[in-house]
């Protein structure tokens, strides 16, 4: 009988300084989800780095910004839980040993990736990462390019509903991947770590149910894998 492989999902929400000529990306939500390949989630976690959120000249440059006064609501209802990086990196660290975690998994793996070992560097004055160099990286990003977004199916659903840019390249989105699999054209990412990290949970699970040959490593060129064929239908 094959033992059960576990992984760890992460999504986290950013803002930006730089130091010198350096951009750090830092981490102010981080979502987690242990689960399965089936897509069977064990634990799931809402963290706020509270370092970062309640810093308001950092949080004015977020992305997100105007979701400040929704996150205070959650926290103040036991919804997200605001720790210290620390806490944050013990929390990863037990999680992996509890579940012998394959891999680590995100949608665009290098992002997560880089935006929480800056923000170990940052706090650390360069001298900490978050993750080892050793730590296995999954990126649903480019799983989903080879198994999902590069069918007729899903081709011919971004080309009805009109998920294609002004140069023509359909969307492989983790928000349109999801409107594919949920039948959902109106489906809207909620762009919170946590809630994120449920739908892209699914998408992974979806990518391994296909049983198809696949690389799961980080390529931020991922997106390129279904545009030939898209051009040619």
């Amino acid at each position: 009988m094959s033992r059960k492989h576990y992984y760890i999902v992460v999504d986290v929400e950013t803002t930006s300084t730089t130091k010198g000529e350096s951009r750090f990306d830092l981490v102010y939500d981080c979502g987690i989800a242990v689960c399965d390949r089936m897509g069977t989630i064990y634990e799931k976690k809402s963290y706020i780095l509270r370092d970062i959120f309640h810093k308001e000249k950092l949080m004015s440059s977020a992305y997100y910004a105007e979701k400040i006064p929704q996150y205070e609501k959650d926290i103040q209802n036991g919804i997200h839980k605001e720790v210290s990086l620390n806490y944050l990196k013990k929390v990863f660290q037990s999680l992996i040993e509890k579940y012998n975690v394959v891999a680590v998994c995100a949608y665009n793996a290098s992002f997560d990736r880089s935006a929480l070992n800056k923000t170990a560097l940052w706090f650390s004055k360069g001298t900490q990462q978050f993750f080892s160099d050793d730590m296995p990286f999954y990126c649903k990003w480019h799983m989903a390019a080879q198994v999902i977004c590069n069918k007729k199916g899903y081709i011919d659903f971004c080309k009805r509903n009109n998920f294609v840019s002004e140069r023509g390249n359909i969307s492989t989105s983790a928000e349109t991947v999801y409107k594919f699999l949920s039948k959902d054209p109106d489906f809207t990412e909620c762009h919170t770590g946590l809630k994120d990290v449920e739908i892209e949970v699914a998408i992974m699970a979806e990518c391994f149910r296909k049983h198809e040959k696949m690389q799961k490593g980080i390529n931020t060129m991922c997106w390129k894998i279904p545009q030939e064929k898209a051009s040619r239908m």
